[in-house]
């Protein structure tokens, strides 16, 4: 049930990616009606699935392969499963400079993506307000559940635990556009900009010798290259052309070629 890649050895055995063959042809993806251009952003929501892929899920996808059902099955489980969890709460580990607030980070990024996939493949309103308790909690706006310290909540001094709360707040904002008002997403726009993209700016624009997970002058390979380029990209392409501080673009356009590298 599941696709079939190539290895780095005994590749004799092996061509394209394979999978069981579906029930029929209409089990594809469609072609993207509207690809991607350098002009201007797509429709939200544009990250790591368009519209035409989420209308394939819901209108065929799921229905008739087995592999999407049970994949399907298993995030829909899993979102339901943890509807009714406390907030994450703020635990360092290590302190702040040690491993930070990565776990927290890491769990509401995964959280966040159940429950906005969830919402989006069955509308229903109860994951959606699911994911907006915990960003609000998150971007320290549940004055009942304390959440890090003002202007370093997403705890800059270990930056991968900003990229992974600027990985969830774009996943949160783009895939659940159409669910906030227009108050609800300039909040969460300004707490992806002011947690997290002004500190990627300083990073990736000014060049801020205290961020040498870009590398500088030396080559960086690996985890925190990825994942802290990563986490504010998806944030900025979440925010591209809302956003009236420019942050966005400046750090789309440096931290790919900062990726390009360094991480790639």
């Amino acid at each position: 049930m599941l696709p079939v890649y190539a290895t780095g050895t005994a590749t004799s055995g092996y061509i394209a990616p394979t999978a069981k063959a579906t029930a029929s042809a209409s089990a594809a993806w469609p072609a993207d009606p509207s690809p991607p251009s350098s002009s201007s952003p797509r429709d939200h929501p544009r990250l790591i699935a368009p519209q035409y892929k989420w209308d394939a899920l819901t209108s065929g996808l799921i229905a008739k392969d087995p592999y999407f059902q049970y994949w399907n099955a298993t995030i829909i489980g899993n979102a339901t499963d943890t509807l009714n969890d406390p907030l994450v709460d703020y635990i360092e580990d290590g302190g702040l400079t040690g491993s930070g607030v990565l776990d927290p980070a890491r769990e509401i990024k995964l959280k966040v993506k159940n429950w906005a996939f969830a919402y989006r493949i069955t509308n229903d309103t109860k994951f959606a307000n699911r994911v907006k308790a915990e960003l609000w909690s998150a971007a320290g706006n549940d004055t009942e559940h304390p959440f890090g310290a003002d202007g370093t909540r997403w705890n800059p001094q270990h930056f991968l635990d900003l990229a992974e709360f600027s990985s969830a707040f774009a996943i949160g904002y783009d895939w659940l556009h159409d669910f906030w008002t227009e108050d609800e997403r300039t909040a969460l726009m300004w707490s992806i900009i002011n947690l997290g993209l002004s500190f990627g700016y300083d990073a990736l624009v000014n060049k801020n010798s205290t961020y040498w997970w870009t590398g500088g002058s030396s080559e960086i390979n690996g985890n925190w290259n990825c994942v802290c380029n990563g986490g504010l990209i998806m944030a900025s392409l979440a925010i591209l052309g809302d956003d009236p501080t420019g942050h966005a673009q400046a750090i789309i356009d440096a931290g790919t070629e900062n990726a390009k590298a360094n991480c790639m």
